[in-house]
């Protein structure tokens, strides 16, 4: 779950050795319920110093800040009660507290790294002990993994100066209500269309469970190993949305609140973790729209002060190694193993198509190396990584 390859069009920082992140490419053609969210996880000009956002007076009292939440919160402990995760109450309590004390953390490059990363470390470490000695079902817990992991990258991404200043996160309070949604929350004017990403979300789930009815109905469980990668693709990449589900929920219930209207300088606007992938055209494309926050963490903590692009496929292939490295852990909470070289294989697939991008200009041959990577790299997970233990 951890995307990292930057835009191949991408300038390069203005600072090291921690530089903030470069622009985003623009969303395909037809691709129009992305466009609310390109550009938000980057920053603009003026995002430096804060001038491009007004911020939010004192019209609003801590209840009104708060009843658009509280439903949200309930829910999700509810859905942590039904999964049997007793103990997942204490790790929503650590998501406020690390997003809480973001602010404090400066504007400090070193300390910000320091501080993200450590934050990112624990939360990871507390969710991966309670998956370990979990008796759910492979399936609920590649989902609550996924979700989870979109949580800490969200909450890590808040101790990076740079990312407050774009989503205009700069209390604590604002840190506070981001933590409570696993993706990324920007207080600004803009609203989200609803009804859009609802229609988008719905969309999306019933096509994917119509094609998983017919992948089993014509009976492709029991065919070649390859054959059942070519099919699970397009069906994986439309249930993607369904990740969407809480930050759609989020928004909805702030809606109802009525805080919406009370003033216009304060606008909740939920960036939505998945975008259409099966509209990408490559790599860059791709990357942009899987896993958000985890796009936007990694990009700080390590393609910036690698050097960016201007050490490129240096900085992109140690990019996907970490990932590799990062997703060990993944391993032994789902199947009980770390499934290294699985791993390592994966990451280095979808890695060697990111570099192709980055040397080739031929966006055909481009496109067709994207493909194939995502068909071997997920003929991987499905074979290799996610196979039972014998």
């Amino acid at each position: 779950t951890f995307p990292m390859t930057p835009p191949s069009n991408a300038p390069p920082p203005p600072s090291v050795p921690f530089p903030s992140i470069p622009n985003s490419p623009p969303a395909d053609e037809g691709a129009e319920h992305d466009e609310e969210d390109a550009g938000l996880l980057l920053p603009g000009p003026g995002a430096a110093s804060g001038s491009a956002w007004k911020l939010a007076g004192g019209r609003l009292s801590d209840a009104q800040l708060y009843s658009g939440v509280v439903a949200f919160v309930a829910f999700e402990c509810l859905v942590l009660l039904v999964f049997g995760l007793r103990l997942w109450v204490p790790y929503l309590l650590l998501q406020v507290a690390f997003s809480s004390f973001a602010p404090l953390s400066g504007s400090g490059a070193f300390k910000n790294w320091v501080c993200a990363l450590a934050c990112a470390a624990v939360l990871s470490a507390y969710k991966t002990s309670l998956l370990s000695g979990s008796a759910l079902s492979l399936p609920s817990l590649s989902f609550v993994y996924c979700t989870t992991s979109l949580w800490d990258c969200s909450t890590a991404s808040l101790y990076f100066s740079a990312v407050r200043a774009k989503l205009n996160s700069t209390t604590p309070r604002r840190c506070a209500i981001q933590s409570l949604v696993p993706c990324s929350v920007q207080f600004e004017k803009r609203k989200a269309n609803l009804q859009r990403r609802g229609a988008h979300i719905a969309g999306c789930g019933a096509a994917a469970l119509a094609s998983y009815g017919l992948y089993r109905a014509a009976g492709l469980e029991e065919k070649e190993e390859a054959l059942q990668t070519m099919f699970l693709l397009p069906i994986l990449g439309l249930a993607l949305p369904l990740f969407n589900v809480p930050s759609y929920l989020f928004s909805l219930l702030h809606s109802l609140s009525g805080l919406s209207g009370l003033d216009a300088d304060f606008t909740l606007l939920i960036i939505q973790p998945y975008g259409s992938v099966l509209l990408s055209s490559g790599p860059s494309s791709f990357w942009s729209r899987w896993s958000r926050p985890a796009t936007l963490f990694v990009r700080h903590l390590f393609y910036h002060p690698l050097g960016g692009p201007s050490r490129k496929p240096l900085t992109v292939m140690f990019l996907f190694f970490m990932n590799a490295l990062a997703h060990f852990d993944v391993g032994k909470a789902l199947v009980g193993e770390r499934r290294c070289a699985g791993w390592i294989v994966l990451f280095g697939t979808l890695g060697l198509a990111a570099v192709v991008e980055s040397i080739v200009q031929n966006k055909h041959f481009v496109r067709a190396a994207h493909w194939a990577s995502l068909l071997g790299a997920l003929h991987v997970a499905l074979f290799w990584v996610g196979a039972k233990p014998s």
